[in-house]
């Protein structure tokens, strides 16, 4: 995982008699990118993979899997939906974003809900790159306020 515009290295290591050869193959475009063991790219918009060829004289030429390079990017509010509990009213907030430093809050009258208001209940789930927060209104007047979900992560925001 890394931001836009930072240095990721990756490394492809092998030993033989003679000394190894190393090509980098960016997987997308089948464009050789590097002719060492380390490969540095820097990170650019979009998700990339590259597999490192290892050539010896005498021996089979070798690929890795691919390495994968994932950017992080703004969080993206994918849904927000209503349904039902236990007979209780909720809010359901799905976000995208594969940043481990992602967090949603909700939002109702032009602040965060205060976690100590017994009058909601949050429940939190994660799965890969979903993140969900439900908002469980446990009281009428609840009902009646608006309610908006925000994202945040290392890179930015949105909100629903």
């Amino acid at each position: 995982l890394a931001k836009i515009g930072e240095s990721v290295t990756f490394t492809c290591l092998a030993e033989s008699n003679p000394p190894p050869t190393y090509v980098w193959i960016k997987m997308n475009s089948k464009e050789v990118v590097g002719f060492s063991a380390d490969l540095t790219v820097e990170t650019s918009e979009t998700d990339e993979e590259f597999v490192c060829k290892v050539f010896s004289e005498g021996f089979k030429d070798i690929e890795s899997i691919p390495a994968k390079l994932k950017v992080i990017k703004s969080p993206k509010i994918q849904a927000i939906d209503e349904g039902q509990i236990g007979g209780e009213p909720l809010l359901h907030c799905s976000v995208v974003s594969v940043a481990r430093k992602t967090k949603i809050t909700w939002i109702s009258n032009d602040g965060p809900v205060n976690m100590e208001d017994k009058s909601y209940e949050i429940i939190y789930n994660e799965d890969g790159v979903f993140h969900h927060s439900f908002l469980v209104l446990k009281n009428e007047e609840k009902k009646m306020v608006e309610h908006a979900c925000f994202a945040s992560n290392e890179v930015g925001t949105d909100y629903k």
